[in-house]
């Protein structure tokens, strides 16, 4: 297939690989912005293990998921390690399910995790929940704050609430199915 343009005097052939070379141009830039969204500007996730408190909590965007220790559920996802936390539905005020995908290592990336990944991080989380700081790192660790102010996730301002509601459903929960057992 070839198209003729005519300009300037004389006949130009466009052929089908110069439009194929636009199109992937195209795609390419349009993958390139997106991937680039994801690694620098899309707001993510913490996952927070509070040994004093006993309870795992995530927030994003104002909103606090979270479960006591003893409660919490690790599942594997077909390629990624998952962690079952609840929060508040804003609708109902009933506990829903939300899933937290962590990264188990520096070497995993786009939630991609391999067992073994996924075994020593939920190891590692075991270990210091029961033993401390001190049976795992030799030093505190800080995690560095995001260079771009908009991939920043800041506590949400009624935190406590929160986490307070949601422990409480939880705990109210875990009865109930306590007494059906």
């Amino acid at each position: 297939m070839s198209t003729t343009i005519y300009g300037g005097g004389h006949v130009n052939k466009v052929n089908g690989g110069d439009f194929f070379i636009i199109v992937m141009t195209l795609i390419f830039g349009a993958v390139t912005s997106m991937t680039g969204y994801i690694i620098f500007l899309r707001t993510l996730p913490v996952l927070v293990f509070d040994r004093e408190k006993k309870y795992v909590y995530s927030y994003l965007k104002g909103k606090v998921s979270a479960d006591r220790y003893e409660y919490v559920e690790y599942g594997h996802a077909p390629i990624m390690l998952a962690v079952r936390l609840y929060s508040i539905n804003t609708e109902n005020g009933e506990l829903q399910e939300e899933m937290f995908l962590p990264y188990a290592s520096a070497m995993s990336n786009l939630n991609f995790n391999t067992d073994k990944e996924a075994n020593i991080l939920v190891s590692f989380v075991n270990t210091f929940m029961r033993e401390g700081r001190d049976a795992v790192m030799d030093s505190d660790y800080k995690q560095p704050k995001p260079l771009l102010l908009l991939s920043r996730n800041k506590l949400p301002k009624d935190f406590e609430a929160q986490i307070e509601a949601i422990l409480i459903k939880r705990d109210k929960e875990k009865a109930l199915n306590a007494q059906h057992s």
